[in-house]
């Protein structure tokens, strides 16, 4: 009887395991076939941009091509932070494209940041390799998980090809750009910004820089939006064109006259020449628009683009 009772439990510890072999196996499959597919953003056929969903008033939002600003990327504290299972590449490696708005803290002068990755995400596996993190605060919101790191930052993949994050409040910022989306930045803005290397726009500014310009705040708060495009060179410099539109004709003109004048500043404290036509042609009024064109920037400017929001 012994015997007997030996070998049916024998039996059945070999059935277990052949079953757990078996299930690994399934499982195993199932990941290379997934992690095989290629996932796209919802957001790929173009129609509209995911980033025009931010851009809430004195906001700043910055879109980037990844492929076109990996190495600046690739710095960023949110590149290294425990998203994408603490592996700046495993992220950057599948994403086509950043885009982050950026505000002003209420109770200090740091900033608080929002956004997405879009690029080739499984939802499936990226959701399994975080939930099996323990250190991670896992949360959920209409069926959707979410997870918090040590650090405050919050993120999660609600869809494949898109990974949410933000620096509070993650579920609010799902509800409003991805569930009930309300379009901030007009279309003919958007697809400029997304056909450049790196996009930036900026609705109605207060608090919030002009970008790399220094406008007093008199003059700031009569700005109604702006957006400027950058082309990278492979020195790390770029170019930028830009579009400001301000309250009224008068002042758009004294804000040409004024980034003309700090551009001169600039030029003579690095013993550079001055072109006078040159500029003339890069700071030119139209109206109510101050329209800049092919204005050159350093790479440490082209770095404060994130590292200047503490990003």
């Amino acid at each position: 009887m012994k015997t007997r009772r030996a070998g049916k439990q024998g039996a059945m510890t070999s059935a277990a395991f052949l079953t757990a072999l078996f299930l690994m196996l399934v499982l195993s499959m199932m990941t290379l076939l997934l992690s095989g597919c290629v996932h796209t953003s919802p957001f790929s056929k173009g129609e509209e941009f995911y980033f025009q969903a931010l851009g809430d008033a004195d906001h700043v939002v910055a879109t980037m091509d990844v492929p076109a600003t990996r190495d600046l990327l690739a710095s960023s504290s949110l590149a290294s932070s425990r998203l994408g299972s603490g592996s700046a590449d495993v992220l950057l490696d599948k994403a086509e494209r950043l885009s982050v708005t950026f505000s002003r803290m209420e109770t200090s002068d740091d900033w608080d940041y929002r956004g997405a990755f879009e690029g080739d995400y499984s939802r499936f596996l990226l959701n399994m390799a975080l939930k099996s993190q323990n250190d991670l605060t896992r949360n959920k919101v209409d069926g959707v998980t979410w997870f918090e790191d040590a650090s405050g930052m919050q993120f999660g993949v609600p869809k494949n090809g898109i990974v949410l994050f933000s620096t509070k409040d993650w579920e609010s910022h799902y509800q409003n750009t991805l569930v009930s989306r309300s379009l901030t930045i007009p279309a003919d803005i958007a697809r400029n910004m997304a056909a450049a290397d790196i996009g930036i726009y900026l609705n109605a500014p207060r608090s919030v820089p002009l970008f790399i310009f220094d406008v007093p705040a008199a003059l700031l708060m009569q700005t109604s939006e702006a957006y400027f495009t950058i082309t990278l060179a492979d020195d790390g410099t770029g170019a930028l064109d830009g579009v400001v539109r301000m309250h009224d004709p008068r002042l758009a003109n004294s804000l040409s006259m004024l980034v003309r004048s700090q551009h001169i500043t600039t030029l003579r404290r690095d013993g550079q020449k001055i072109d006078i036509p040159s500029l003339q042609g890069m700071f030119t009024p139209e109206g109510d628009v101050l329209v800049i064109r092919d204005y050159p920037l350093s790479s440490t400017q082209v770095r404060g683009v994130l590292t200047g929001f503490g990003f």
